[in-house]
């Protein structure tokens, strides 16, 4: 039993997929619930079918009233009260991970699964040059670069799942770099796009280069024929990799501003002008603001 027998058998009785309106999300949640869908999850190298609780919560958040309007599909008694149950389970999940001490016991099974002995030390989980990190707006889980830049994300709230993600998360950060004389031209191309549009001069902000970077990094391909079909898509966390692993030799050529008190988050949203990253001895982020080419 896994609270979603009644609504796979009525689906399939009416074929209902083939009956979900055009509009809204339907498409994509209600073949996820019946599960034949996909994972909600981002970074996978293969798509992975929805786990339970992926599942369940589609079920839990679906309005099925305006679905069934929708669909002009009359949903069963048992249909109704299964939903309820799902809704439930859902509710109940979300409460237990407002605790913090559930959700970090969640990680720290992981984390042991793949072998760490001392998981959650400095009330961080990293492990592997990467850091698990909960999203609990939609229950949800990151393999992430210093628990800021996610290499594989939105992944359900299970074990098995989390684990057998590491693996792809490991090889996109293997992946993702690239030789030191290589990204130093792609970072001082970004520099200039995003010093083309600063208002700061010289001084040039490192979220608008980290944004450039994603032009700056693509293939001979795009530059031949930029298109749609020829752009890559490129995570960010791909350009702080890069960045960290060859920051001596980059600080040769550029200088990096600390930011202020004032310039990050707890300065107000509109002053807001930090960039995160890892700390180069220790877990975490520290802001930084600007970037500047020396000699410029």
């Amino acid at each position: 039993m896994n609270g979603l027998e009644e609504i796979v058998a009525f689906a399939e009785k009416i074929r209902l997929i083939d009956k979900l309106p055009k509009g809204g999300n339907y498409q994509s949640t209600v073949p996820r619930l019946l599960g034949s869908g996909k994972s909600r999850a981002e970074g996978r190298f293969e798509q992975q079918p929805p786990a339970l609780i992926e599942r369940l919560y589609e079920y839990g958040k679906l309005d099925l009233k305006s679905l069934g309007n929708k669909a002009n599909v009359q949903f069963p008694d048992g249909v109704t009260a299964e939903h309820l149950a799902a809704r439930k389970t859902v509710e109940n999940l979300e409460a237990s991970l407002k605790n913090r001490d559930n959700w970090e016991r969640f990680a720290r099974e992981v984390l042991s699964k793949l072998g760490d002995e001392t998981p959650g030390r400095q009330g961080k989980f990293a492990f592997g040059g990467l850091e698990l990190v909960f999203e609990a707006k939609n229950l949800s889980w990151s393999w992430s670069v210093a628990g800021a830049y996610p290499l594989v994300g939105k992944m359900p709230h299970d074990v098995k799942f989390v684990c057998v993600s590491f693996a792809d998360a490991q090889k996109r950060m293997k992946d993702a770099l690239v030789l030191q004389d290589i990204f130093l031209d792609q970072l001082q191309l970004a520099w200039k796009i995003a010093r083309h549009k600063s208002e700061k001069g010289t001084n040039v902000l490192i979220r608008d280069v980290a944004a450039a970077y994603v032009v700056a990094a693509q293939d001979k391909n795009f530059f031949a024929k930029p298109s749609k079909q020829t752009f890559a898509d490129i995570q960010e966390a791909v350009f702080v990799l890069n960045l960290m692993h060859s920051i001596e030799a980059i600080r040769k050529v550029f200088d990096f501003e600390r930011a202020t008190m004032q310039q990050t988050h707890l300065g107000g949203r509109s002053k807001d002008i930090a960039y995160q990253l890892p700390k180069i001895n220790g877990l975490g982020t520290e802001p930084f603001s600007t970037i500047r080419l020396r000699g410029e």
